[in-house]
């Protein structure tokens, strides 16, 4: 396949898109609305809660961003410098309401509102039922296009499965559904998951309990901000490290050459990080991570950590079991590996499930969701749905505003008819090459939707579909940031001027 997509198959441009429909006020639906916006796009963002920030709306007690504020924002807008380095809740829907003045794009948003099912017509276009939440009242409205921003998660938590073989006297709650500290207060706590919401539950029941079990099947990777010193978001997120790892399906020629050269390296710089990150953290045997740090890049699951959970790790502030639990008495876990451990709470730190309830069976089987997620043309556009894109929602990324930025912006000159797709025959031979690769190096899970450490690469193909290089300035030090430094939002302020003067399918 060319490296430049945009100029195959100009007769597959997007023409005559009325109006779209955007599905969800979080991060990746502002971004989507403020590209077709700027575009000339006429659109109109559903939102069921009654402000912008999806999940960051409400959510648990005390959840916060997982990456520093300079990876968490558009590339227009930086955080406030009297924001902490890991913003709140509160910090995130009042980031979010300031890029909608400063977008400009308030008056197209619509709160209170839930789309309930999704159909496409005979002429591909998109029928929704919309509920008013607060009235009660179903419409029903056609649109040109129709673009899915409702995230990773979807309504429903995961929970997983637990025979519960008498009536626990206890709670036995999701993780989303605490809002108080006090739930835990003087309680004897187990927590299910290792993930961001188990650590931050963890964190949590250790303030105000004595009491408190982490079950989690794995041993993972505890990040620091800084390695002896040395600021690991370079190390992880930089371009460099992909040197040492297989190289993107979609990385370039000259690229895959420097990669075959470093490649002899690989062993001894992952177990100098691995051994450098055990002795700094200091964390017990009991805890080391049963997998290799490189295997964990291909996640996202090499995110900071936050160190009040180390300093409760090495306090010994609660038990860590690498186990699952077998079943649940009236007042007990009796866990995989032989131990009982009494509890009054169990929070589900499981996640969300991945599903998308507004499409009708015929929608759901064109797109072809699989075990391990559902394999799009460029994490967004569906293979077999025409006229459907997923923004933020098939794709899961260090920076997520970032990469929600970079993709409506490609986006949005699809749909303004100022590009094409390739031919559907190349469409499918790169999805086919991206699920090859994925299913090769990836971990098993949701990893369709997973870019990884490999987000670099990732943005850097739509970027220069735009018509725009990668490597932002001139000379030694600019070839030195894009290989040693993250895609950091600020450094791409005023792309979406530069991309509205590019026009890459012929008028």
């Amino acid at each position: 396949m060319q490296e430049n997509v945009g100029v195959i198959g100009c007769e597959m441009a997007v023409h005559g898109i009325d109006r779209v429909a955007i599905i969800g006020a979080g991060v990746s639906g502002l971004a989507t609305c403020h590209a077709l916006h700027q575009k000339g796009v006429e659109c109109v963002v559903f939102e069921e809660k009654s402000r912008a920030g999806g999940l960051w709306v409400d959510n648990y007690y005390d959840a916060h961003v997982q990456t520093p504020k300079f990876l968490y924002e558009y590339p227009e807008l930086p955080f406030p410098q009297d924001v902490g380095r890991y913003p709140t809740m509160a910090q995130v829907t009042d980031y979010l309401d300031k890029f909608i003045d400063h977008s400009g794009i308030r008056g197209k948003l619509r709160f209170g509102a839930s789309v309930q099912r999704a159909r496409q017509l005979a002429d591909s276009r998109w029928e929704l039922e919309i509920e008013d939440l607060e009235g009660g009242e179903k419409t029903t409205e056609e649109y040109g296009y129709l673009v899915v921003c409702s995230g990773m998660f979807s309504r429903i938590p995961h929970r997983a499965e637990i025979n519960v073989q008498k009536e626990f006297a206890g709670e036995i709650i999701h993780s989303s559904e605490y809002r108080s500290i006090e739930t835990f207060a003087g309680k004897k706590v187990i927590v299910v998951g290792s993930g961001k919401s188990g650590i931050d539950t963890v964190v949590s029941a250790c303030s105000v309990s004595e009491n408190v079990v982490q079950i989690a099947r794995t041993r993972v990777w505890t990040v620091p901000e800084n390695l002896l010193g040395i600021p690991l978001a370079p190390l992880f997120f930089g371009r460099a490290v992909c040197l040492l790892l297989p190289p993107y399906y979609r990385t370039p020629t000259y690229a895959k050459r420097i990669h075959w050269v470093f490649r002899p390296f690989k062993w001894l710089v992952f177990k100098l990080m691995e051994t450098g990150m055990l002795l700094q953290s200091r964390i017990p045997f009991r805890a080391w991570p049963d997998v290799s740090l490189h295997h964990v890049l291909f996640t996202v699951g090499a995110t900071v950590t936050d160190p009040k959970y180390m300093r409760a790790m090495r306090k010994r502030d609660f038990e860590l079991e690498h186990t699952t639990i077998e079943y649940v008495t009236a007042n007990s876990a009796v866990l995989a590996n032989g131990k009982t451990v009494e509890a009054d709470v169990i929070v589900l730190a499981t996640g969300w499930e991945y599903d998308f309830p507004i499409f009708d069976k015929d929608t759901v089987e064109r797109l072809r969701p699989e075990e391990d997620g559902m394999y799009m043309y460029k994490n967004m556009i569906p293979v077999n749905v025409e006229r459907l894109a997923f923004i933020g929602s098939n794709t899961s990324s260090y920076t997520n505003p970032f990469t929600a930025s970079v993709q409506s912006i490609w986006l949005a000159q699809l749909i303004a008819g100022e590009r094409a797709l390739p031919s559907q025959g190349d469409i499918e031979d790169d999805v086919d090459s991206m699920k090859e690769f994925k299913r090769k190096y990836y971990p098993v899970g949701n990893r369709a939707s997973v870019v990884g450490a490999h987000g670099g690469f990732y943005h850097d193909d739509l970027i220069r579909e735009m018509g725009i290089r990668p490597r932002r300035g001139k000379g030694i030090r600019s070839w030195f940031s894009y290989w040693f430094k993250p895609n950091y939002p600020r450094m791409w302020k005023g792309i979406m001027e530069e991309a509205h003067k590019k026009r890459t399918c012929p008028a």
